[in-house]
Order: C-alpha cells, then structure tokens, then sequence
C-alpha cells in the first residue's frame, strides 16, 4: 500500500513542478478517515456482495489507501499547476514533461465533468458544462481543456458540499465566455495543432504563455484580482453589483495557470 500511496503522490508532484510550495500528508485528517468512513466502508463490502470487486482485491487496503489520498493537503497555487496540466493534456506547463497520458487524461476529465461535483454533478455538466472536482475543504478545480486550469478555495459549502463561491464562480466564467466545452470533452487537446482558441470572447484573458529563446513555456499563475476583473468587468445593475461582491469579497484564495495553445 506505502507503494501505491508514493506512487500517486510522485505523480501529484510531477504534475505540479514549478510551484515553489509542496504537497503534504495530514495525519490527523487520515486517522479521522479511518474513524469516520462509514459510508465509505459500508459501499465497499457492498460492491463486494455484489461480485463487483475481483477477488484480488484487499478491500481493506483499498479503502485506507483512499483515505490516504483524501488526505494530501497543497496550496490553491499548486492545485492550479495541476489543473493546468490537466488542461494541457497530462504536461505540466513548466516544465513541457508528459507526466500522464492524454488517454488517461481524457478519462479523468469524462469523471470530473460526470460525477465531480458529487449530487450536484447532474445540474453542473447541465449549467456549466466544464470538468470540475470539489472537496469538502472549500477546493474546487475547474479545466478547460487547451485553455487553463483553476484552482479557488472558499470554505462556505451548500448542501452538496461544494463551494458556495465556487460554484458561484462556475456560473459567472460561462456567463461571460463561450466555452465551445462539447467539442472539447469529444476531441479534446485537439487545438493545441493550430485549431482555433477553446475560448471565445469580447474580453480578454492576461497574455497567454510564450515561448522563450530556448523553445520552453513561459508559464505563470496569475493573480485573483486580474482574473477576476476580466472576469466580471462591465457588470453594472446593482443585481450584477451584489453578485460581484459575492464573488469577490468571500473568495478565500484563487488561482489559474494558462497554457499555450501550440506545444
């Protein structure tokens, strides 16, 4: 199990190289896991009753590895460099390693955008109609493929157990720019060989990423307040005012890495 658990947790780093913070283990969130999983347990010897498990499978193991994961703990900027790699096929955006398949990355994003939003999930592909993943910890990830990857951390949950302001968010990014998202979930990274921009829009997104002389990516995170304001400029009514302020008043922490459009 220590293998398969460092396994993971080297690729969460591969992912996110280039980030100047870390990403940790909780114990204290794990050895509450492992008091309080019930549900969890309970589905487990389920599917085991049901034969949907293959013999081979030590259940037990299973489920600490699972509590294990639920339990690593980064920064919201890290968490962008991850769903900036993500976006950009499994590369990370720094250093241009393909540290996962695309086929693999294709299937994580067909999970985010069916089931990532736990009940809400549904109504959420409906609406917004992007890849998303939300914690419990107030972290929701959002990835446009070819585009860029979010990461905001807002601890307010709804009774789904999302983030009240992130879903919030979700709903203003679509509101203010067309996504063309069917064709990206169908052909994904498709652009990145000279199509046309997976975003669409009368603003405009801070510079994409460059190459420099040596034929790497400049890449950067770029702040809240610059997202944010090309986000949800031009709002006027005083409606639009207090659904800015909602937005941008309680949002904890955010940030997003672009990625260029031509690897």
């Amino acid at each position: 199990m220590s293998e398969r658990f460092q396994s993971a947790i080297s690729r969460y780093q591969a992912l996110a190289r280039g980030s100047v913070e870390s990403i940790n283990f909780n114990n204290t969130v794990y050895l509450s896991e492992l008091d309080n999983g019930h549900r969890n347990y309970a589905i487990g010897y389920y599917l085991k009753s049901k034969g949907c498990l293959d013999g081979k499978v030590n259940l037990k193991e299973t489920l600490e590895l699972y509590f294990q994961m639920c339990s690593v703990e980064t920064s919201v900027r890290t968490a962008s460099i991850i769903a900036g790699a993500l976006a950009n096929g499994g590369r990370n955006v720094f250093t241009g390693e393909q540290v996962i398949s695309e086929r693999a990355v294709q299937n994580v994003l067909s999970i985010m955008f069916s089931c990532g939003m736990y009940d809400y999930s549904g109504e959420w592909a409906f609406e917004i109609g992007l890849p998303a993943k939300s914690g419990v910890s107030g972290l929701m990830i959002l990835v446009i493929p070819d585009v860029m990857g979010v990461a905001l951390w807002s601890p307010r949950l709804d009774t789904f157990g999302n983030s009240v302001r992130g879903v919030k968010f979700g709903r203003e990014l679509v509101s203010r720019y067309s996504t063309q998202q069917k064709q990206n979930i169908l052909h994904p990274f498709s652009n990145r060989r000279g199509g046309s921009s997976a975003m669409q829009n009368n603003n405009s997104f801070p510079p994409f990423p460059q190459k420099n002389a040596a034929g790497g990516v400049q890449a950067k995170p770029y702040s809240t307040a610059a997202y944010y304001r090309a986000v949800i400029q031009g709002l006027r009514s005083e409606e639009d005012r207090q659904s800015r302020d909602l937005v941008t008043n309680n949002v904890i922490d955010t940030s997003y890495v672009l990625i260029p459009f031509t690897i």
